[in-house]
């Protein structure tokens, strides 16, 4: 609350630091997105700034998101990063409140999916949040970039994971067999 009068109407979230129950805490990890949407460590003028919320931990004005904060498509990663979006086209700000700590626990957020569904989510969403928030002409200038990393994804699966290769796979076969919810989702959210 002191960090929502702090900033003011600028204000978007503010968020809490997230240490992990079990290995090395850095708690101003992943605060931002780099171009295919994967969290990265970044440095920000203001050390409170994030480009999105930590899903786990954070506040936002009930007058920003009436219907709730988090879209209805999304499931199981990638809410926080949609979010960070939404907070962004509307010129605010996310904030890291001093002082305000969360202990979360890694093994605890697979919701018990099979492996192939954590791996499903988890790169739709990314892809669903690229392809819907991105303009057209940034991403015709990505394309080459994004279609190395599917690639990649499922060669990776390929070798190395079977549920990485399954869920990557049927990831972007929902992208593909969805077109039409695709260009209604970026008309909302492009206009």
């Amino acid at each position: 609350v002191d960090t929502f009068r702090e900033w003011g109407p600028e204000m978007g979230a503010v968020t809490s630091e997230v240490h992990a129950r079990k290995g090395k805490d850095d708690p101003e990890r992943e605060n931002a997105l780099n171009l295919l949407g994967l969290p990265l460590r970044a440095f920000f003028m203001d050390r409170d700034i994030r480009f999105f919320p930590a899903g786990c931990a954070f506040m936002v004005p009930r007058y920003l998101f009436p219907e709730g904060p988090f879209e209805g498509d999304y499931f199981l990663g990638g809410e926080d990063a949609q979010l960070g979006f939404r907070i962004q086209d509307g010129k605010r700000q996310v904030v890291a409140a001093r002082g305000a700590k969360v202990f979360h626990g890694e093994g605890d957020k697979p919701f018990r999916l099979p492996g192939w569904r954590k791996e499903y989510f988890l790169f739709r969403n990314r892809y669903l949040t690229l392809l819907t928030f991105y303009h057209g002409d940034t991403l015709l200038k990505l394309t080459p970039l994004l279609a190395v990393d599917c690639f990649f994804n499922l060669l990776r699966g390929l070798f190395l994971s079977p549920e990485k290769l399954v869920g990557t796979a049927a990831a972007v076969a929902w992208i593909f067999f969805h077109p039409g919810w695709l260009r209604r989702k970026r008309m909302e959210i492009q206009d």
